[in-house]
């Protein structure tokens, strides 16, 4: 790929305007901000954040909730980055065991309790979120994480309180690094950013969420080189370069590159998430970052498909999985999204396509009924079929991050 060395252009922030009654404009407005300065709601009474310290090797971690509390994010950072680190137990105030993982290190781990079926795993640093769907809420008191780690650990939580029903607005700010092998004027990248909010508000709003602040920062010339065509096994360096930017503040860090490789099967991907899920306001982390494609095999995409990856795999970096695995077998977590399995789906004829009977499926043999019309089914659909349902379940996890904030 020929890549064009362009000098830093500043910065656009686009920011969410209102009408009397709180309820958006749509108009933008574009100023210029310092370089590192990436846009971060205040904290504000919602949110603290927690430094819990040093912990040595296999670290139970205490982390306490008070009244209100409604989650915590938690984050263990290795001082050896090479090592694996294993969240293997969470016990509740009320001494229920609410997540164990046994046999962590074979291909069929076990993984049980009620707060969530994914294994929180990941070499030099961890993050657990609680809760992670419906059907477990957070009490007051003392939460004990048990933690199969080498070395030291230091450790992150963010505890998000206040009112997160479904009727309180809420809204989510996003720092968006161009690496594009070329550059972008003010103008266009203010239309990108307006063109972005329009397409992940197209997702969120009808479970009153919303895009908040977006900030467009340009990559210095070297990093426009170096990650306009990144590799996803570089992405945790494509996210110290963002950060070096951004900062880690009370935002979605996004990496909107030239084009993203999978390495494994020699193609290109639409995006890729650093975490499931990610950290966010952790010192020393790696895994803080989001990387969506501006060109899949050479082709560009319409900005309406980038922003759908976006807030698609920003929903990863917050927790979620997908509806259902290519595979028909794994599914989330979650009761009101469809399951598409193997048995049934495999091989159907829809939406005037016909089916292929391979041992997987697909968005054209899902259909509606098989989910594969929420945003978090993992292949693309016909045109026929638009990606744009989130669930209730779905918009109840995502209330409870921390980076989701009340609007007003």
């Amino acid at each position: 790929m020929a890549v064009l060395v362009v000098a830093l252009l500043g910065v656009v922030v686009v920011a969410v305007s209102r009408n009397d009654d709180g309820t958006p404009t749509g108009a933008e407005s574009t100023e210029d901000v310092d370089r590192g300065q990436g846009g971060s709601a205040a904290a504000g009474d919602d949110l603290r954040v927690v430094e819990l310290g040093t912990f040595g090797s296999q670290a139970t971690i205490p982390i306490t909730l008070e009244d209100g509390d409604v989650s915590f994010l938690l984050t263990a950072v290795n001082d050896d980055g090479s090592e694996p680190t294993t969240v293997v137990e969470v016990v509740d105030p009320t001494g229920e065991v609410v997540h164990q993982a046994e046999d962590v290190y074979t291909d069929s781990p076990s993984i049980s309790g009620p707060l969530t079926d994914v294994l929180h795993q990941e070499v030099g640093e961890v993050t657990l979120m609680v809760p992670a769907h419906p059907g477990y809420d957070v009490v007051p008191g003392t939460y004990e994480v048990t933690l199969d780690n080498v070395g030291s650990v230091d450790v992150t939580a963010l505890v998000k309180s206040g009112d997160v029903s479904p009727e309180v607005r809420q809204a989510i700010d996003f720092n968006v690094w161009l690496a594009l092998g070329g550059p972008l004027g003010d103008d266009a990248r203010a239309a990108l950013a307006a063109d972005l909010r329009r397409g992940m508000n197209r997702i969120l709003e009808p479970r009153n969420l919303e895009v908040g602040e977006i900030t467009v920062l340009t990559a210095p010339p070297a990093d426009d080189d170096e990650f306009a065509e990144t590799e996803g096994d570089r992405i945790t360096d494509a996210c110290g370069a963002i950060e070096d930017e951004a900062g880690l503040g009370r935002a979605a860090n996004i990496g909107l590159v030239g084009s993203v490789v999978d390495p494994e099967v020699d193609g290109t991907l639409l995006g890729l998430s650093s975490g499931l899920p990610g950290a966010v306001q952790a010192d020393g982390a790696t895994l803080t970052c989001v990387l969506v494609a501006s060109t899949v095999d050479g082709a560009d995409l319409p900005v309406d498909k980038q922003a759908f990856t976006m807030i698609h795999e920003t929903s990863h970096f917050m927790g979620l999985t997908h509806t259902t695995e290519e595979d028909g077998t794994a599914v989330d977590d979650f009761a009101d999204t469809p399951v598409c399995d193997i048995e049934t789906y495999d091989g159907r004829d829809n939406l005037g396509y016909l089916g292929e009977l391979n041992g997987l499926i697909d968005a054209v043999e899902c259909g509606t009924e098989g989910g594969g019309d929420n945003y978090m089914f993992p292949l693309d659909p016909p045109p026929e079929l638009v990606q744009d349902r989130m669930s209730a379940d779905q918009a109840w996890a995502l209330r409870r991050h921390p980076l989701f904030y009340p609007v007003g």
